[in-house]
């Protein structure tokens, strides 16, 4: 199921460097990194460990946007997802979930309702934007 979401997501294999920039017609930068607060920049200079979040714009007119956050740390985080203008996310990956409910296919997705979620300890989550 991680190769389905690897192959559905022409923009996990790039041929060239994430810059930050936005690319003609694009609306969102080709990478955006994020703290705790998808307004602020991650705290590269934590002397404790923080999740580190980042958001993937699609580069194909089928494709979803990603947000994927890691919490390298021992406890919970609570998070907010980005705000996308017409698009909602669904959770696609869920690393502390066990097998088979850590990957949810994309016609089983839900829309997030509430902006904010909890990232549990030693784990990733990746979301999939939808309309």
């Amino acid at each position: 199921m991680v190769i389905q979401l690897r192959k559905r997501h022409p923009s996990l294999m790039r041929r060239h460097f994430l810059t930050g920039a936005i690319a003609e017609g694009q609306t969102l930068a080709d990478i955006t990194w994020h703290g705790v607060d998808p307004d602020q920049q991650p705290d590269w200079q934590a002397s404790q460990p923080q999740p580190l979040a980042y958001t993937l714009t699609a580069v194909a007119s089928d494709e979803s946007d990603l947000h994927i956050v890691m919490n390298m740390s021992d406890q919970d985080w609570t998070m907010r997802l980005p705000t996308l203008t017409g698009k909602r996310w669904a959770i696609a990956i869920n690393t502390a979930k066990s097998s088979p409910q850590d990957i949810i296919l994309p016609e089983k997705q839900k829309p997030v309702s509430n902006p904010q979620y909890q990232i549990p300890p030693r784990s990733v989550m990746v979301f999939e934007s939808s309309v």
